[in-house]
């Protein structure tokens, strides 16, 4: 009897030690070796022994090494399996973690990616060769760099890969107390942004300056790049919070004779930073790699900014308070060719949300002159909107039109650093649209997200602003005992 015990016990207990197991190998195949850009390619293995729940991490290969792409958990086969939709030729291995440690796996496998051919080809930019002198008696012009004149299309490649990123923030977000100002770039945000990914010329392109910044709050302390550049004289770009440059513009930085050369310590958004800047000489192709986005904590994006001076925004409230730079801001999804950029506009938004109001792209000029909406700067301080700290917002959302947005720096005592929204009203002193609010003697309440604030315009340059612990607006009247005073 003993013995048939023994042997049931045994039947059931171990299959379960064996499924228990850890898997100490893990294998990858790809259904496809050659596909054409925007195609997918199944990747799929499995791991030894089969077991099911063990997690799989898939990697792909970069300019700067392996990235990874996906954790996959297997079945109860022991199989696992992610589509991929590559925009240029990689490998993909996987890892197991075997006695807590990430090992990898078989060999890697080679998916090979045919590009699509661009709708539309503009016509080639030419840019000098900074290595000719033809005359050595006759020195180069200053401006090394052709005119724009009357066209529009100088992109043609996007600037990062195919499902590096989910969406595009359009101009105007805003994050106080560093950009409490709406933010003259967009957001390309990235699907996962530990990987380190390419970053790529949208056209040909003259770099002219590269800034390395250290984050010198961060705990370990890192650094990003920031690059400017042109492809023609009056279109003026900028990519920030890059997380490496090329081998090419480091090279440039390297050895650059710029007298603009000297570091400086500055402060923002609560943060420290040391920033060293140099100006460069270097030309860049259409679609050449010029650097990395991803791999920093906490930087979750790319951005792109660009301002163009043929072109000028009007109707602000108080033109020389505007950094000149912002006063030329446009949006650089606009200089690519049709398809192109309806195929970018498509990605306008935030995740799911789409901004729908025109211009789609967004815009940082949200001022209404003898009204509450806009930019506004601490009473008494001096300066342009390149200091935003201390400053105040009172917006519509850059994604979402329909909401209301108070964004405001650290100089009001009765409300935190911080975004508050809220629906507006065309009627009535309560949660009145800012473009609806006038100097009429009236004060206004807002019932926001988090808190009740009081706004009133004294003038048509003068705003007073409070927060008060009243649970909701109700009714009214309402009045100010420690309020905060801005102007235009």
């Amino acid at each position: 009897m003993k013995k048939i015990l023994l042997f049931i016990t045994l039947i059931f207990i171990l299959p379960n030690l064996g499924s228990a197991a850890t898997a100490n190998k893990v294998y990858l195949k790809l259904d496809k070796t050659e596909i054409t850009a925007g195609d997918t390619v199944k990747i799929s293995g499995y791991v030894k022994p089969k077991k099911k729940n063990v997690k799989v991490r898939i990697f792909y290969k970069t300019t700067y090494g392996w990235a990874y792409l996906k954790t996959k958990t297997t079945n109860k086969k022991g199989r696992y399996h992610y589509h991929s939709a590559p925009a240029e030729d990689t490998y993909y291995r996987a890892k197991i973690k075997i006695h807590n440690k990430w090992t990898w796996g078989n060999k890697k496998k080679f998916v090979n990616v045919e590009p699509l051919a661009s709708p539309i080809t503009p016509d080639p930019i030419v840019v000098p060769d900074p290595n000719l002198d033809p005359d050595p008696e006759d020195p180069p012009e200053t401006d090394p760099f052709p005119a724009c004149g009357e066209q529009y299309t100088w992109f043609n490649h996007d600037i990062l890969n195919t499902g590096v990123y989910h969406s595009i923030n359009p101009l105007g977000n805003v994050n106080p107390s560093g950009h409490t100002f709406p933010t003259d770039h967009m957001y390309y945000y990235l699907n996962s942004y530990l990987t380190v990914s390419d970053i790529y010329a949208p056209g040909n392109i003259y770099v002219e300056s590269i800034t390395a910044q250290e984050h010198l709050s961060e705990d370990p302390v890192f650094t990003d790049y920031t690059i400017r550049f042109r492809p023609c004289t009056e279109f003026h770009n900028f990519f920030m919070h890059m997380s490496g440059i090329s081998t090419n513009l480091q090279t440039a930085f390297d050895q650059s004779t710029s007298i603009d050369n000297s570091c400086s310590e500055y402060t923002t958004g609560g943060q420290n930073y040391r920033i060293c800047t140099r100006e460069v000489e270097y030309y860049a192709a259409a679609g050449e790699v010029v650097g990395a986005a991803g791999g920093n904590d906490g930087q979750y994006a790319l951005d792109w900014g660009a301002y163009d001076t043929r072109t000028a925004i009007s109707g602000v409230a108080n033109q020389s308070r505007w950094y000149e730079q912002n006063l030329y801001n446009t949006c650089p999804l606009d200089y690519y060719d049709t398809d192109n950029k309806n195929y970018l506009y498509s990605f306008l938004g935030y995740m799911e949300q789409k901004r729908t109001v025109e211009p789609l792209c967004g815009t940082i000029k949200q001022d209404v002159a003898a009204t509450a909406q806009g930019r506004w700067f601490l009473s008494g301080t001096s300066g342009t909107s390149w200091q935003e700290d201390h400053q105040l917002s009172l917006i519509h959302h850059n994604v979402d039109h329909a909401q209301g947005l108070f964004s405001v720096g650290d100089s009001i005592s009765s409300l935190s650093t911080g975004t508050y929204s809220f629906t507006p009203t065309f009627s009535s002193y309560v949660n009145r649209d800012f473009d609806e609010v006038t100097a009429d003697g009236q004060i206004y309440c807002y019932n926001t997200s988090t808190k009740v604030i009081l706004v009133q315009l004294l003038t048509d340059t003068t705003l007073r602003i409070e927060s008060q612990e009243l649970g909701s607006c109700g009714s009214g009247p309402w009045n100010f005992s420690n309020y905060t005073d801005f102007e235009r």
